[in-house]
């Protein structure tokens, strides 16, 4: 369910929604349609490494870096740059991908 403030709903709409406490079923299917199609970015974190930048500048294809993430614990995901989930990663034939964790409060 998503709350918004009516003049909120008017300024993402771009037109006046009825004055209404309650949005009409055609506000609200447009409300749906809106948020729907919008976009957020997502990044999955595979572990860091803290280095000095003269090895960074030195580092040449084939290198090994050892990243602070345990094999056996669940990656860091973002939205938008803020972390809400700790996912796993897997793979289905020959495509990469994530599957659902932990999702982080706040």
């Amino acid at each position: 369910m998503w709350l918004l403030l009516q003049n909120e709903i008017q300024a993402l709409l771009g037109h006046v929604v009825a004055k209404s406490e309650a949005v009409t079923h055609k506000g609200r299917a447009e409300v749906e349609k809106l948020v729907r199609n919008w976009t957020a970015d997502l990044s999955v974190e595979l572990g860091t490494v803290n280095m000095p930048l003269g090895q960074l500048a030195n580092l040449r294809p084939g290198d090994v870096l050892i990243l602070d993430q345990r094999v056996n614990e669940p990656l860091k995901a973002t939205v938008e740059g803020r972390e809400k989930f700790r996912v796993w990663p897997g793979q289905i034939r020959s495509r990469l991908g994530i599957q659902s964790g932990v999702r982080k409060d706040g």
